[in-house]
This record gives structure tokens, C-alpha cells and sequence, in this order.
């Protein structure tokens, strides 16, 4: 198998874990709560949500999947109504970007809490499926205005290595998180998804 055909089975395999991840930790955490969070808009390559108070516009090199394409990845995952995959824009050689929002109206978690419990959610099964190369990296990071804690943690899936960048911000007893997934030998690529967050 040539290494572009062994990428793009790769980022899939991962945007599949992405999403049965994220299933994984809201079943531990959160309970649906429908009036808590505003669904945000997607036309073409445009997205916005002002309730989030972020928009973004990306290359035709990259595919914004449509309302119906991720409401059938979320139901491909088995995901419960307590997980909404509001944005995921991705690129078979460079990556993905995706906005998640979890109702968390009966927790007091914080941003840092809520990744500290995705770290170690995901460490504990290294070596299962992918095999992280270290144990992440806690940082903060302004976004469109908005201070977002932010977790860094790089791992290896068959023979290439990948990294992920977790930024989560709690909203209105709501855990709003962007993910971004890329591999480290092309990060421009990963500037160019990060760069495209504007301010609404």
C-alpha cells in the first residue's frame, strides 16, 4: 500500500476515533439538555455560530461536511443525544478540524477538568488502536476573543504519526470544544485550519 493510499485510510480510522471518543466521555459526564446550546450554520465552506461567537471560512481544499453528512458520522459512532458534532472540515493529506458541543448542566466542571479527563481517558487505552508518544501538553489560548484551555498530545498510527489539538471553553453549563487533527510534518496546513477562526 503507497504511503498517500495508507494517509487517507488513516485519517479516517482517526475520524472515527475522534468521534467514539468523544461518545466515549460524554456518556461518562454529560446529560442532554436541548435548550441549552444554539446549533451553528453551514453554507458551502462558510460556518458560523454566534452563540459560540466564532465563524470560518475555508479552501476549496478542504471539505465542510454538510448538516447531513455529520449527522450520519454521529450516528455511525452510536452517538447520544448529549454529543452534538456541530462543525468538521477535512482534508484527506492534511487533517481535520472539528467543533464539538457537550451539554454539562449537571457538572461543575471546568475547561481544564474536562481535558484533564479526556487525557486520561485517552491514555489509558494507548497501545489498543494508536500509541501516544507522550503524555500532553496543558497550555492556554485566545481564540476569537475567548480564552480557551488547550490540550497537545501527539501519537502514532501504523507507521505515521499524527498530532491532536484540543481547545474547550465552557458556554451556559455547555462544554464547547474545537479539535483539531493533523500530521506534524505538515503543520502549515494545521495554521491554515487555526488561522481560519475569526471573531463573529
Amino acid at each position: 500500500m503507497d504511503r498517500s493510499r495508507n494517509r487517507k485510510i488513516v485519517i479516517l480510522v482517526l475520524g472515527i476515533l475522534a468521534v467514539t471518543a468523544a461518545v466515549f466521555f460524554s456518556k461518562e459526564l454529560f446529560e442532554k439538555s436541548p435548550e441549552t446550546y444554539v446549533t451553528g450554520t453551514i453554507e458551502g465552506n462558510h460556518y458560523e455560530n454566534k452563540w459560540i461567537g466564532i465563524k470560518l471560512d475555508v479552501s476549496q481544499d478542504f471539505h465542510m461536511h454538510t448538516k447531513n453528512e455529520l449527522k450520519q458520522r454521529m450516528q455511525e459512532a452510536e452517538e447520544e443525544k448529549n454529543l452534538l458534532m456541530d462543525m468538521c472540515v477535512s482534508n484527506d493529506e492534511m487533517g481535520s478540524m472539528t467543533i464539538y458541543i457537550e451539554s454539562c448542566e449537571n457538572t461543575a466542571l471546568t475547561a481544564r477538568e474536562y481535558l484533564e479527563k479526556k487525557r486520561k481517558e485517552m491514555l489509558a487505552k494507548s497501545g489498543e488502536v494508536i500509541i501516544f508518544n507522550d503524555e500532553g501538553e496543558f497550555s492556554k489560548e485566545v481564540i476569537a476573543g475567548e480564552e480557551y484551555e488547550c490540550l497537545k498530545i501527539s501519537y502514532s498510527l501504523e507507521d505515521l504519526s499524527f498530532c491532536s489539538e484540543y481547545y474547550v471553553r465552557i458556554i451556559d453549563n455547555c462544554a464547547v470544544m474545537i479539535q483539531i487533527d493533523y500530521d506534524p510534518t505538515v503543520s502549515a496546513q494545521r495554521d491554515e485550519l487555526f488561522d481560519a477562526i475569526q471573531e463573529f
